[in-house]
């Protein structure tokens, strides 16, 4: 039996977290709340296809840098990061270091494509 895909989940809203939470298990994934202060002392060491989800306050970019930050320590997750209305400067800044930027509100089934996408490549690496 194959493991589940693990969803490491960094929400500061408690509400949409555990309304993410519940959705993403549904949909057949293993997440796992976490805290982003527990993140920058180091990276998983996962057997099993995992990404990393950071939500991001409006008009800020904070876990863009805390996946930079992950990314110069080689951390091997992908990072996904949840945010409002980003400039367009936000957007270049994640396309360009490779982090899945993602809008808030979450509508429709754009985050589940995205990680269907995302794991279905790393199965395939």
């Amino acid at each position: 039996m194959t493991a589940r895909p693990t969803i490491f989940l960094a929400e500061p809203d408690s509400a949409l977290a555990e309304s993410l939470r519940f959705t993403l298990e549904l949909q057949g994934y293993a997440v796992f709340p976490v805290r982003t202060a527990d993140l920058s002392d180091g990276c998983f060491d996962l057997a099993q296809p995992a990404c990393l989800i950071l939500g991001e306050r409006p008009r800020s970019t904070e876990m863009l840098d805390l996946a930079a930050e992950l990314q110069e320590k080689a951390c091997p997750l992908p990072i996904v990061v949840l945010t409002t209305n980003p400039s367009r400067a936000t957007v270049l800044r994640a396309h360009s270091s490779g982090t899945l930027l993602i809008e808030k509100p979450l509508l429709g089934e754009t985050l589940g494509e995205a990680l269907g996408k995302l794991f279905h490549a790393c199965l395939a690496a």
